[in-house]
C-alpha cells in the first residue's frame, strides 16, 4: 500500500479515510503509542463546468445561476394590439363592472341601515337631555317649596336623600349620554368612511364604463378600411422636448398655404430644431445625425408631413389600452389619430392598419410609414419619421417615444411595413 501512495498521488486520486496512509513520524505521542493520520490528496487535474443559464420569459433578461453582480436592464414587454386581446380584456372589464355594482349596492345598503341607527340614537340622545332640563327644573322648583320635587319625592324624604336621588339619577344620564356619544361619533367615522368607499367605487365604475366604451369602439373598426375623414382639431402637446418643436413646426405648416410649405427660413430653422430634439432623445442612438432627419420630413408629401409631426407632437403622453387620444394612446391609437391629420381614417387594430396601403421593403422607409409586428401585425405599430427612427405608444413603462426602427423578424418580430400615400 506505502508503494502505491506516490503512483496514486501522480494520478490525481483522492485517498479514503478506510484505505488512508498513516505516516509514522508524525504520528507519534507522548506515550510512544501511534495514532494513524488521514491524509487527503487533492486532485491534479480540474474539470471546468460550464456556466448555467437560465431561460428567461420574453421581455425579461436571463440571469446566470451564481447570482452574479452584473444585471442588464429590462426591457417592459409591449402589449398586445390583437383582437382577441381586446375580446379579453372587454370580458375581463366586464367581470369586473359586475362585482363593483355588488360593491356599491352593499355599500348603499350598510349606509342605510346606519343612517337609520344614527337617526335613532341622536332621537335618544336629545330625550335624555329633555329628561336631564326637566328634572333640573324641577329640583330648581323644589328648593323653594321645602325640597317637594312637584310630588315626585315622598315628603318623608329629608332634604339630603332627595339631593343623593337626584345625583344618581343624574349620574346613570350621564353615564348614558357619554355612551351614545361615542356610539355616534363611530357612526359618523364608520358613514365618512362609507361614503370614501362609495365615492371611490362610483369613480372606479366610471373608469371602467368608459374603457368598456373605447374597446367596444375599438373592437367596431376592427374589420374596416380606409375612410376620409374630417382632420382632426388641435391638440395640446406632450410633455417632451420633442413635443414641443414638433407642435411649433405643426402650427407653422397649419398656418400656410394648403398647396405649399411655410416660407424660409423659418421652416428650415423648424425643422432644424425638431430633428437636433429627436436625435437628443434618450432612445435614439448616440451621434446620430440630425441633417438626414430633417431633410425627410422636409421631402415628404405635405399631408405626411403633417402627420409626422402631430405624432411628435404627443411624444411624452401616457400610453392606454384602446385609447386614440387627446390626452392617452396605444400604439393604434396614436397611428390611427395621426393619420387623420392627413384626412384618412384607419382602423384601430395594427393588424389591420398592415393590411391597407402597399407593401413596402425596410429599405423603402419612408416618413408616414406604418410598421407592424407579431403575428400578422397583431402586437404593435409604430410610425416611420425618417432616418431610421420611429415615434410609437410603446407601453404603460414608456409611454410616446421615438426609437429606432426595428426590421428584424426573427429578433423583433417585423410582420412588414405598408405606405399610405404614394
Amino acid at each position: 500500500m506505502t508503494a502505491l501512495l506516490p503512483l496514486l498521488m501522480a494520478w490525481g486520486v483522492t485517498i479514503p479515510p478506510a484505505v488512508a496512509a498513516t505516516d509514522p513520524r508524525t504520528a507519534a505521542s507522548s506515550t510512544g503509542a501511534t495514532t494513524p493520520t488521514t491524509t487527503t490528496v487533492p486532485p491534479t487535474s480540474t474539470t471546468t463546468v460550464p456556466p448555467t443559464t437560465t431561460t428567461a420569459p420574453q421581455g425579461h433578461e436571463a440571469q446566470p445561476a451564481d447570482g452574479g453582480r452584473t444585471r442588464r436592464a429590462v426591457t417592459p414587454r409591449m402589449p398586445s394590439d390583437s383582437e382577441l386581446a381586446a375580446l379579453a380584456d372587454l370580458a375581463a372589464i366586464r367581470l369586473e363592472l359586475i362585482g363593483l355594482e355588488a360593491e356599491i349596492a352593499r355599500l348603499e345598503a350598510l349606509r342605510a341601515a346606519d343612517r337609520a341607527t344614527l337617526r335613532r340614537l341622536r332621537s335618544e340622545r336629545a330625550a335624555t337631555l329633555r329628561r336631564r332640563a326637566s328634572r333640573a327644573v324641577a329640583a330648581y322648583r323644589a328648593q323653594s317649596t321645602g325640597w317637594r320635587v312637584q310630588g315626585r319625592i315622598p315628603e318623608s324624604l329629608d332634604r339630603a336623600r332627595a339631593i343623593l336621588l337626584l345625583e344618581r339619577t343624574d349620574t346613570v344620564e350621564r353615564r348614558r349620554l357619554r355612551s351614545l356619544d361615542e356610539r355616534i361619533e363611530r357612526l359618523r367615522t364608520r358613514l365618512a368612511a362609507q361614503v370614501r368607499l362609495r365615492d371611490g367605487s362610483l369613480a372606479h365604475r366610471e373608469a371602467l364604463r368608459a374603457r368598456e366604451q373605447a374597446l367596444v369602439a375599438k373592437l367596431a373598426s376592427a374589420g374596416g378600411g380606409l375612410q376620409l375623414v374630417a382632420p382632426g382639431g388641435p391638440v395640446t402637446p406632450g410633455p417632451d422636448r420633442v413635443a414641443q418643436e414638433a407642435a411649433a413646426a405643426l402650427a407653422m405648416l397649419v398656418r400656410a398655404d394648403r398647396d405649399r410649405p411655410p416660407s424660409e427660413p423659418a421652416w428650415s430653422e423648424a425643422l432644424r430644431r425638431l430633428a437636433d430634439a429627436v436625435v437628443a432623445s434618450p432612445r435614439v442612438p448616440a451621434r446620430t445625425p440630425p441633417g438626414p432627419l430633417a431633410d425627410a420630413v422636409r421631402a415628404a408629401p405635405l399631408p405626411v408631413q403633417r402627420v409626422v409631426l402631430f405624432a411628435l407632437s404627443q411624444v411624452g403622453k401616457p400610453y392606454v389600452y384602446a385609447t386614440a387620444g387627446p390626452e392617452t394612446y396605444d400604439c393604434s391609437g396614436l397611428t390611427k389619430r395621426a393619420w387623420q391629420e392627413a384626412g384618412l381614417g384607419l382602423p384601430h387594430f395594427s393588424g389591420a392598419q398592415l393590411r391597407l396601403g402597399v407593401a413596402i421593403r425596410p429599405e423603402e422607409l419612408r416618413p408616414g410609414d406604418l410598421l407592424a409586428y407579431g403575428p400578422d401585425g397583431s402586437e404593435h405599430v409604430t410610425l416611420a419619421i425618417g432616418a431610421g427612427l420611429v415615434v410609437e405608444g410603446r407601453g404603460r413603462a414608456a409611454g410616446v417615444i421615438v426609437a429606432p426602427a426595428r426590421t428584424d423578424p426573427s429578433r423583433d418580430g417585423f410582420a412588414g411595413a405598408v405606405r399610405l400615400l404614394p
